[in-house]
């Protein structure tokens, strides 16, 4: 049977929080299930990781995103999935606004979804509202209104995973699941998503991530550079090689492939015996002038 928590305060407060069918496999990873209570909810990033409680709820909703557990239209764990993550959004956006780090710069874009939040899933008499009737509650408010809030959450750091929620709600009511056929909601990105997470991780300040970066820049410049360096080694070892056969070619020149002074000498006398002997051979072959005839 439906079990409701009614929040004492100076006012009645309408939303009851709704864990899990107190079935398997969420009724142990949501901490036994019942009912959800304010200290059960989380409105910043970090702490789904850093506290117990945080833990828990993550562990639980993971648990129930994936739940096709269904005893009612109003009892199952699709329906706790998202009335835990509706009723997160409104206590930490209009009940607790100062836990929120976006809400001063966020309140005017999240105004227009205020009155689906609080009065949307009103629990009456032990009859819960259905499960997708937040979505055409005040004219379809939430849908003209979401994307706003969504988008302005999303871009704060501590306040993405409330983004993340007001999506998982605004998809549900486009898409409205059915859980009586075990259907479950498709998640546009993981649940607790958060972009930031990996730059928080990392532990380092800004001036070291700059450090760093300059590091990166100077060692790459250092890789070129030994890059150039032993290319124009190898090519002057390449060229040095190439100039030793031409050098050890002269040095095995010998003697007799030489020609040397005495030689040329020798050479030019020669030269010049035989062009006197050919004159001579000349001289003697060329005929005296003729002879006078007698005369009678």
């Amino acid at each position: 049977m439906l079990r409701v928590l009614f929040l004492l305060s100076t006012l009645w407060t309408p939303i009851r929080g709704i864990a899990n069918t107190q079935q398997l496999p969420c009724r142990s990873v949501c901490n036994g299930g019942g009912n959800t209570g304010p200290g059960d909810l989380i409105c910043v990033d970090e702490q789904y990781n850093s506290t117990k409680t945080g833990r828990i709820m993550k562990e639980c909703l993971e648990c129930e995103s994936n739940s096709t557990t269904y005893k009612s239209p109003t009892e199952n764990d699709l329906y706790y999935f998202l009335f835990n993550q509706q009723w997160t959004v409104q206590y930490c956006l209009f009940e607790h606004s100062t836990q929120t780090s976006a809400w001063p710069q966020c309140q005017s874009n999240c105004s227009g979804i205020q009155d689906v939040l609080e009065h949307g899933w009103n629990v009456n008499t032990n009859n819960a509202v259905g499960q997708y009737d937040y979505c055409k509650w005040n004219g379809s408010a939430f849908g003209k209104n979401v994307g706003s809030c969504a988008s302005c959450l999303g871009g704060v750091p501590g306040s993405v995973t409330l983004s993340n929620f007001l999506l998982n709600l605004e998809t549900a009511c486009n898409t409205q699941p059915n859980s009586s056929k075990n259907d479950t909601l498709k998640l546009s990105r993981p649940l607790f998503y958060t972009p930031w997470e990996e730059s928080e991780s990392s532990g380092l300040s800004t001036g070291a991530k700059a450090g760093i970066g300059v590091g990166v820049g100077v060692g790459g410049i250092l890789v070129i550079a030994g890059v150039v360096w032993v290319i124009l080694r190898r090519r002057g070892q390449k060229q040095h090689h190439e100039r030793i056969p031409q050098e050890e070619e002269v040095k095995n020149t010998g003697p007799s492939e030489m020609e040397t002074p005495a030689n040329h000498l020798e050479l030019h006398a020669g030269a010049v015996a035989v062009e006197m002997e050919n004159t001579a051979r000349q001289v003697r072959t060329v005929p005296g002038p003729p002879s006078e005839l007698p005369v009678n």
